[in-house]
């Protein structure tokens, strides 16, 4: 509910009384709570700073993950029509108007990436699936030239969005250093499309960090259009040479979902039994 900005050392939210109010309820989740699970390492952290005189035996990171039998369905969908000269890359899911979700140093690298490209190479198309920003970009793509090279498409059922990130080849991210206690809910369905990922991302955020653990793709600053073209030439060039290997499923199990039920299973578990054992 509260946030430090340790680059710029300024909090969210910046109005005192409503930030004390938040952390007044955060504390009192932290010391008086049975449980609390968080969805990443980073935000679990902040609590144990932030909270460091709570009791934290039951605190667990418990992650985001990707529904199995959804895949299924979605595998079974008959390909969308490709044009075979281009290489489609995909985003799906909402973009947020802010500079922690800013995709324009992503678009600016692009044009230089294409500008590079030799003559007869396929054509680099970007979807930009439900990003619900269709008209903030248009005078950039305009001024670009990429109005052919990107298209901002309306939502799609769920099922049909999971086959068209199955279908891409490849995907991405775009997350600001400020979000790095954070992972993207979107990205775990990624790993499962097997697809390699472009990670507009800060390289110490647990976005980046799971990434590269697992060897899923490839990652430069949201806001470094130099550092994004170089990875993007290179992310093309191992997606034309078919370099990029896919994730084994054993290396992304723990992340369906079923598992996460199990985990707090587990957990109600514990604490049903910590709770019959107290004397009456």
């Amino acid at each position: 509910m509260v946030e430090f900005d340790d680059r710029t050392n300024s909090w969210a939210p910046t109005w005192p009384a409503l930030r004390r109010s938040r952390l007044a309820i955060e504390g009192m989740a932290a010391r008086h709570a049975a449980a609390l699970s968080f969805c990443t390492d980073g935000a679990a952290e902040i609590y144990r700073q932030r909270f460091s005189d709570a009791v934290q035996t039951q605190w667990s990171v418990i992650p985001n993950g990707f529904d199995e039998s959804a895949f299924a369905s979605a595998s079974k969908r008959a390909p969308a029509r490709r044009h075979p000269d281009e290489i489609l890359l995909l985003h799906s899911g909402t973009i947020y108007p802010t500079p922690d979700r800013d995709p324009s140093y992503f678009f600016r690298a692009l044009r230089r990436v294409i500008d590079q490209r030799p003559s007869g190479a396929k054509q680099l198309r970007v979807i930009m699936r439900a990003s619900s920003v269709d008209s903030l970009y248009g005078p950039l793509l305009k001024e670009l030239g990429l109005s052919d090279h990107i298209s901002f498409e309306p939502p799609i059922p769920y099922e049909e969005a999971l086959a068209e990130m199955m279908q891409a080849d490849g995907v991405l991210v775009f997350q600001g250093y400020t979000s790095n206690p954070a992972i993207p809910a979107k990205l775990y369905e990624y790993f499962r499309a097997g697809r390699p990922i472009l990670a507009m991302a800060d390289d110490e955020g647990d976005t980046a960090k799971l990434i590269r653990s697992l060897g899923a793709g490839q990652i430069a600053p949201l806001d470094d259009v130099e550092r994004i073209a170089a990875e993007l030439a290179s992310y093309v060039q191992n997606i034309e040479h078919q370099a990029c290997g896919a994730l084994s499923y054993d290396q992304i199990a723990g992340f369906e979902r079923a598992k996460s039920a199990e985990r707090f299973a587990n957990l109600f578990d514990v604490l049903a039994a910590s709770r019959s054992a107290r004397p009456n």
